[in-house]
């Protein structure tokens, strides 16, 4: 027989805080973040760099998953500069206040600006 793995059950009011949604989605990110961490590897990266789209592994799937449902604050778009180039720009998630220049420019295409996207995405959710 398998063994029994248990986990706690954390209730909203075993949390701080005031608002009970916002503590259990904080849980669980920190959750989902810790197990994250376990799977991004070179082979993860790799994957996403030549297979962006279209049938993915578990690891990368549920990476991809997690980082879709970022607050806008803490996402990124592409702006294509004059010369056709691409470069990353912040999104502020506030109205009225445009994306912000990260900074990172050059890249050639498209597909190399969204693999630059996923590559800061991970890199701020593993500094978290």
């Amino acid at each position: 027989m398998a063994a029994e793995t248990r986990h706690e059950v954390i209730t909203p009011d075993q949390l701080p805080g005031t608002d009970g949604d916002i503590t259990v989605r904080a849980h669980f990110d920190a959750m989902t973040v810790a197990y994250l961490r376990r799977v991004v590897t070179d082979e993860v990266i790799e994957e996403h760099r030549q297979n962006p789209v279209g049938h993915q592994s578990e690891a990368l799937g549920r990476l991809l998953i997690f980082l879709r449902r970022l607050p806008i604050d803490r996402q990124y778009a592409l702006k294509q500069d004059p010369d056709g180039t691409w470069r990353l720009m912040r999104m502020t998630g506030r109205p009225g206040h445009p994306p912000v220049d990260t900074g990172e420019a050059g890249y050639r295409t498209q597909e190399e600006g969204r693999h630059a996207i996923f590559l800061r995405q991970i890199k701020d959710v593993m500094e978290q």
